[in-house]
């Protein structure tokens, strides 16, 4: 059984970063237009909403609901 310390970086299961796939996804997208994607659930994970949520400015504008990153 693997421990993780408080110090390793969250990588998903398939062992790649948030930005390495979403890039993978937008590559299909771009490359392959008439491809129809059934389902992208299983990547919206909590691990890669962190990861995206920590590289975030910091002065990023407010989302949807008004929210700051620092609020």
């Amino acid at each position: 059984m693997e421990t993780r310390s408080k110090e390793t970086p969250s990588i998903p299961r398939g062992g790649t970063t948030a930005p390495t796939q979403l890039q993978r996804i937008a590559d299909k997208a771009r490359n392959e237009p008439a491809f129809k994607f059934t389902s992208l659930y299983h990547l919206l994970n909590k691990d890669l909403l962190r990861e995206c949520f920590e590289r975030l400015r910091g002065d990023a504008a407010a989302g949807i609901d008004q929210m700051t990153k620092e609020q």
